[in-house]
């Protein structure tokens, strides 16, 4: 049996682990979407270890599964996400990232290491961690007071000093420093949300619309060389993302265009575009929180025997099911 990522014969006992459409770290559902004996072990785990990692902790629908209680193991690290608190008391702008609570708890977050600097035109502080704090020559021409009463600090302080002093602010003396950024308020507060998207979760999310094609097409169909590009970005990141890969704001239904106003969940879709040359998939993962919509390229120019393709899928994170979607409650392009 043939592995629709690495095209290689496999014996049944390499097939033990199972691959879920919707990847579980973003939810448990009712009878999810489960591929069987198409994904081999091999490939799953290099899936697991090189790509699901980073897409469910260091992505916006990672962040965003904090909302349903669903968190990660360890404490967040992020390279692709950053946080920063809303337009709330004197903490506006300073960085925050997630707190490591259990899935019943309300999500928290903490303030990281920082430094804030007064800006002269703007009148407000802009905040940053220590690892993207400019040199003095730089945050003099981007127009920050650097006396020592118009610099904040948030951590540990004597550390944070010798960091600006090897920035070139050596002026700065301890016992001159006279304030510090104050704790987290109580209650909720806005967090505004910044994030990267690269290679890695661009394969990500294509490859949960190709084993949606997979679920609904089956193996022989998608082992086809008219996948050889998309399978190759995803398995080998091979090819250029933008051949196959681009983000839009558009709903995926027709309902949620007209009503302005995106479902909660999931809802991933597939159809023929350009004249049923082109097949392509729109995925959005925690559609109304993310407000996103990727669309996938499967293949262009296909050439094989036409089949009739239209596929949607509508998962509720909150209920933990899955309803079929047709032709008529999907956005054509």
């Amino acid at each position: 049996m043939k592995c629709i990522y690495c095209l290689e014969d496999k014996s049944e006992s390499s097939y033990q682990s199972t691959d879920h459409v919707i990847p579980q770290l973003f939810g448990r559902f009712q009878n999810n979407l489960t591929l069987h004996e198409i994904v081999c072990d091999e490939c799953n785990e290099y899936f697991g270890n090189n790509i699901e990692l980073y897409l469910g902790r260091d992505s916006l629908e990672g962040i965003a599964r904090y909302n349903y209680g669903i968190r990660s193991d360890g404490e967040p690290h992020y390279e692709r996400v950053s946080m920063q608190a809303g337009d709330v008391g004197n903490i506006k702008g300073v960085h925050v990232v997630l707190k490591d609570t259990s899935a019943d708890e309300e999500a928290e977050v903490e303030m990281l290491s920082q430094v804030g600097f007064f800006h002269s035109d703007r009148q407000e502080y802009d905040y940053f961690v220590e690892e993207e704090i400019p040199d003095k020559e730089e945050l003099e021409r981007l127009g920050y007071q650097l006396d020592n009463k118009e610099i904040v600090f948030y951590g540990e302080i004597e550390h944070l000093v010798e960091v600006l002093k090897k920035k070139g602010m050596n002026n700065i003396e301890l016992g001159e420093i006279k304030e510090e950024i104050q704790g987290m308020p109580r209650g909720k507060i806005p967090v505004m949300v910044k994030a990267r998207i690269d290679r890695i979760i661009y394969r990500g999310l294509s490859k949960i619309v190709f084993n949606y094609l997979a679920y609904n097409m089956g193996r022989d169909f998608v082992l086809s060389d008219n996948f050889n590009g998309i399978r190759n970005f995803i398995r080998h990141d091979q090819g250029d993302g933008d051949d196959f890969f681009k983000i839009t704001t558009n709903p995926i239904l027709h309902t949620e265009k007209r009503a302005r106003r995106r479902l909660t969940g999931h809802i991933i879709a597939i159809n023929w575009e350009n004249n049923n040359n082109d097949l392509v998939g729109r995925l959005s993962l925690y559609n109304a929180q993310v407000g996103l919509t990727h669309m996938v390229r499967l293949c262009r120019n296909y050439r094989g025997v036409w089949v009739q393709i239209q596929y949607g899928h509508y998962f509720n994170p909150a209920s933990r099911t899955i309803r079929e979607l047709y032709h008529t409650n999907l956005t054509l392009p």
